[in-house]
């Protein structure tokens, strides 16, 4: 059995539930279940190793972040920029947000300093790597996936997105909403460590909330 471990953003719950009937409904319309495996959830720092010690400092430092987080911006916005997709393959198919560029755009630059405040606490706690991390670093993009590892022909994966689109103008889903909580979990899957970042974990894995932080 592989254990990891993620770090994930939860928007406000109406928005929540609006977006798992799309992603419902893209899973189930093109036969690609990985995505409806999670829960819904912006991954901040996706599937990483701990320690059982890690892990309990790693909450203890989210606890402090959150507050620090609810003092400066109380639920914080979060938008949306609408559905987006990788063009280098045919898996993912996500809910993309944006990230300040402006330095004056205070709101969009709450979640990107959130984000640096968790990466570093996970980075400097004894016991606990992060795969990719460079990648992560350079590369940092919020999403909700929508459709994850579905391996589909180039024709049915844009068929794919093209229905994403239509059915959040169908489900009036907003473009915008608020940050609602951090959520700490805990994932299990009795693939290998190496199947795991192939996706293997997609027929069997489980999940566990360890704790909320309110944002």
């Amino acid at each position: 059995m592989t254990v990891r471990y993620g770090i994930s953003l939860i928007p406000e719950p109406v928005f929540t539930s609006r977006v798992y009937r799309l992603r419902q409904l893209v899973c189930g319309q093109y036969g690609a279940w990985a995505a409806e495996m999670e829960m819904l959830h912006m991954p901040l720092i996706p599937y990483f190793d701990s320690s059982e010690e890690g892990i309990s400092n790693i909450s203890i430092g989210l606890e402090r972040i959150s507050a620090e987080s609810q003092k400066n911006s109380l639920r914080f916005p979060l938008v949306s920029r609408g559905v987006g997709h990788m063009l280098e393959n045919c898996d993912d198919i996500f809910l993309e947000f944006t990230v300040a560029e402006d330095p004056i755009d205070r709101g969009q630059r709450h979640l990107q300093k959130l984000w640096w405040k968790i990466l570093e606490l996970v980075e400097s706690t004894s016991g606990t790597v992060i795969p990719d991390i460079n990648i992560l670093k350079s590369d940092y993009k919020p999403y909700i996936y929508l459709m994850k590892h579905a391996n589909l022909s180039d024709s049915v994966f844009l068929s794919a997105v093209t229905f994403a689109e239509n059915v959040i103008r169908d489900l009036n889903i907003p473009n915008s909403t608020k940050a609602w909580q951090l959520q700490l979990i805990r994932f299990e899957s009795n693939s290998d460590i190496e199947s795991w970042n192939k996706g293997g974990w997609v027929s069997d894995l489980r999940w566990r909330v360890l704790e909320s932080y309110s944002l």
